[in-house]
């Protein structure tokens, strides 16, 4: 099975967003990071984030499972806990 190996745009979305809007490195920068802690915020206060065009995000929680290593055969628990999920919209595809 191949690996995808994670990437991380966000400095290629900055540099985009800049030249397409006319602004600042700086500014541009600057938007895009209040946008994240906004997201972030909300997502913080169980609100469900849509972004029309796009997707919605939200939280969702995971039980608690059992799980067996593989080489030593022991036992783990892993713990319940909440993630972030996004479901995309239909334009996307």
């Amino acid at each position: 099975m191949t690996e995808k190996k994670a990437t991380n745009y966000s400095k290629k979305i900055i540099q985009e967003l800049s030249v397409k809007q006319n602004t600042s490195i700086n500014e541009t920068k600057k938007a895009y990071q209040y946008l994240i802690k906004t997201i972030i915020t909300y997502l913080l206060k169980d609100n469900i984030i849509r972004i029309t065009g796009f997707g919605k995000f939200f939280k969702s929680k995971r039980k608690q499972k059992q799980t067996t290593h593989p080489i030593t055969k022991k036992r783990y628990t892993i713990p319940k806990r909440q993630t972030v999920q996004c479901k995309f919209s239909k334009l996307l595809n």
